[in-house]
């Protein structure tokens, strides 16, 4: 998930449910990030595809 979308945290277009991780098990996950998009894919599926202007993108305050 991108945290933070249109100034809102958690749970928008781009929050997927399902299990990423596992213990016990290496892996590795693939972030690309352009202007217009990002892409997050981990054992050969795709986790996170937002697209969209960057603007609507913001860091937390964490």
């Amino acid at each position: 998930m991108l945290e933070n979308m249109d100034n809102k945290s958690g749970g928008n277009e781009t929050t997927f449910k399902g299990i990423v991780l596992q213990q016990n098990r290496c892996s590795q996950l693939i972030v690309t990030v352009r202007n217009d998009s990002g892409l997050m894919s981990g054992h050969g599926r795709v986790i996170v595809d937002g697209q969209g202007d960057a603007s609507r993108r913001s860091l937390s305050d964490c």
